[in-house]
């Protein structure tokens, strides 16, 4: 029994020795060969057009740079990235995988760089080749690396000699078992290609290896190419169809089915419809019927060039109606008929764009038309229309500026300064002299002849004034308006005193606040509204200052957790001076408590006060302080009132946002 137990684990072992033996060899003779295919002269050309050679040769011991290992570099390649404009770093090229040549799948170039698969459909890597480690903090471009030779040896019967190809000469390279299928490979590689070249090449290299297969491959691929060369044809290349037909008609020998008959379909109709319209067009021009041609000629327009019988007849169609157009818009420009003559210019000048006494018609016409219009508006005492008008012509890009309309304009903006004075005068004048009754309050005299006063029933129509006289000033300054503006200024920032002061007499500082960054607004010289203005800032400041204190209560029963409620209040008091409160004022211990107190009574305080209070209720404190290093706590807990504390805080400064934003101050004054 004892016997029967040791053979068994001798034979155990034996089979174990034997299948990693098996498995070792397995994958030794993997990749003992490679199918190397060497780029021709042709193999970059089109994949649908012209002739390429399948040049390969079969390699064993392949070697880059003389060495049988690679590396794998996985790095991102960017889109538009070239190999000169990658570098590799000494640490890049040693944390790259390090593998043997012979247990990749294949090698191949891809948008000019050299990637490596272990198995096919595998995610590629870029490959750097053994032995050219960068020197330290001297990066390699990628494209350094590719400059190596590929060696090996090629067997010819019982002869061997030594290969020695250029890394950049080389197509692709596929591992295989010695002895594998060649043809295969190559029928491999034409179907990773979609190239009806190599395709080709393929079966000319191979005595028609495959062919049922070769030929549907290849098919498919003619009727990608006809689809390719029909995008040409909608782009002007008329000669593309042609070539469609006929890369349609070689895939329908190959197999005939929808997709085939549909797009022979779709050709034949495109070629019907520019014959048609082809020979309409021809027919027009003979009858020199020129305008009616080029209408025709439109949807074939991109194709003319490719017939020089009818391009010729249609150059000399454009030129022909240019000169009927321009002659007729010349003379109805002559004729003052503005309208006509810039339509008829216009398609003068669409006919042959470069024609510059077709686009001085156009311009000449559209200063003349908007002279015209604008005088219109002037004469109906329109004068912003006029001006508007006016400048929209002289930015024209087709046109240079012309010097009447620049004249023009300069009229337009003086009569519409002068318009908006008059309005602004006729809105702040007082008249004869008179009452205005004001809500609440007594009446209030007006100055005869002068401006009238300045109430909040009438306040909107001296803001509305000072606009027009600040958009006058800016369209043609004059003494009157900016005299007229001065006065408007100081009845308003007046006015803002005035309401100021009273809202300061009521102990009011907010609402005066409001009134006097408006009158420092109108009149910002005025040494009086700056002094009122910083006296009600103070005020408005301390009346809204607000106290911060800080209750924290140890019924921990640890007597150390005093300090870290101390640290806490230390750290609580500095967040609150950063949180946006003006100047707040920091309570002490003992003057938090007594807040606190007052606030538990419902009891009234000064000013704004928030308290953060708490108990600490159990409490262990271990301190492991390591060596450059700290740690902060911060403890947050909402309280309701200190928030409606904070946003009465900035009622005022909101209720003054909205006071600027709408017409009217009354409802600023009721600001507390």
């Amino acid at each position: 029994m004892k016997r029967t137990k040791i053979m068994r684990k001798m034979l155990t072992g034996l089979i174990l020795v034997i299948s990693v033996f098996i498995f070792a060899s397995t994958v030794s003779a993997q990749g003992a060969q490679a199918v190397v295919l060497i780029r021709s002269g042709n193999a970059s050309m089109s994949k649908c057009d012209g002739a390429a050679d399948m040049n390969y040769q079969i390699i064993t011991d392949i070697k880059l740079n003389t060495d049988g290992a690679i590396r794998l570099f996985n790095a991102a390649v960017r889109e538009g990235a070239s190999p000169d404009s990658m570098s590799v770093s000494r640490k890049d090229y040693e944390d790259a995988t390090k593998n043997k040549l012979v247990n990749m799948y294949a090698l191949k170039w891809q948008d000019d760089f050299l990637t490596a698969v272990g198995a096919s459909g595998q995610t590629p890597s870029l490959v750097l080749p053994e032995s050219m480690k960068p020197q330290k903090n001297l990066d390699s471009k990628l494209s350094s690396f590719y400059s190596v030779m590929l060696t090996g040896e090629a067997r010819e019967g019982k002869q061997k000699r030594k290969i020695s190809i250029a890394l950049r000469d080389v197509w692709k390279i596929y591992f295989t078992s010695a002895g594998g299928n060649v043809n295969d490979i190559l029928f491999n590689h034409a179907v990773e290609e979609k190239s009806v070249v190599v395709w080709e090449a393929f079966l000319q290299k191979t005595s028609n290896y495959r062919a049922a297969d070769a030929s549907i491959n290849m098919r498919d691929v003619l009727v990608v190419c006809a689809r390719s060369s029909l995008d040409q044809f909608a782009k002007g290349d008329y000669k593309a169809l042609e070539v469609a037909r006929q890369r349609t008609e070689r895939a329908q020998s190959v197999r005939s089915d929808d997709v085939t008959a549909k797009l022979l379909v779709e050709i034949n109709q495109n070629k019907q419809r520019v014959n048609n319209a082809r020979e309409q067009v021809s027919q027009l021009l003979g009858e020199s019927r020129w305008d009616e041609a080029i209408t025709a000629a439109e949807p074939i327009k991109l194709y003319v060039s490719a017939w020089d019988d009818l391009n010729s007849l249609y150059n000399d169609a454009l030129n022909r109606s240019h000169q009927l157009h321009f002659g007729k818009g010349k003379q109805a420009l002559e004729s003052s008929q503005l309208d006509a003559a810039l339509s008829e210019c216009t398609i003068a000048w669409q006919r042959l764009p470069n024609s510059v006494e077709a686009r001085e018609c156009v311009c000449t016409s559209r200063n003349r038309i908007a002279l015209r219009d604008s005088g219109n508006f002037r004469q109906r005492k329109q004068p912003k229309l006029a001006k508007e008008l006016l400048e929209k012509q002289l930015v024209d890009s087709d046109c240079s500026r012309d010097a009447a309309v620049s004249k023009e304009l300069a009229d337009a903006k003086r009569e519409y300064s002068q318009q908006l004075f008059a309005e602004a005068k006729q809105l702040t004048s007082g008249g004869g002299g008179g009452k205005i009754p004001v809500k609440g309050r007594k009446t209030v005299s007006s100055s005869g002849g002068g401006l009238k006063t300045v109430a909040a029933q009438n306040k909107q129509d001296f803001r509305n004034a000072r606009e027009k006289l600040l958009l006058a000033e800016d369209l043609s300054p004059a003494a009157d308006a900016q005299a007229l503006l001065g006065k408007v200024n100081q009845s308003l920032s007046g006015y803002c005193q005035t309401e100021a002061r009273k809202a300061l007499q009521r102990n009011d500082s907010g609402t005066a606040y409001v009134y006097l960054m408006n009158a420092q607004n109108y009149t910002p010289e005025n040494g009086d509204v700056n002094n009122l203005l910083n006296q009600a800032r103070i005020q408005f400041e301390q009346k809204t200052r607000v106290s911060i204190g800080v209750v924290f209560e140890n019924k921990s029963g640890y007597r150390n957790a005093e300090s870290v409620l101390n640290d806490v209040s230390s750290e609580i008091e500095t967040i609150a001076t950063r949180v946006g409160l003006a100047q707040p004022v920091i309570l002490d211990r003992a003057q938090s408590a007594n807040a606190l107190r007052a606030i538990q009574g419902n009891a009234n305080l000064s000013s704004p006060t928030a308290i953060f209070s708490g108990d600490l209720l159990g409490a262990k404190v271990d301190v492991n302080r390591p060596p450059d290093r700290s740690v902060r706590s911060y403890y947050t807990e909402e309280n309701p009132e200190w928030k409606r504390r904070d946003v009465q805080h900035d009622a005022v400064s909101e209720e003054y946002k909205s006071c600027k934003n709408q017409s009217g101050e009354v409802a600023c004054a009721a600001l507390s």
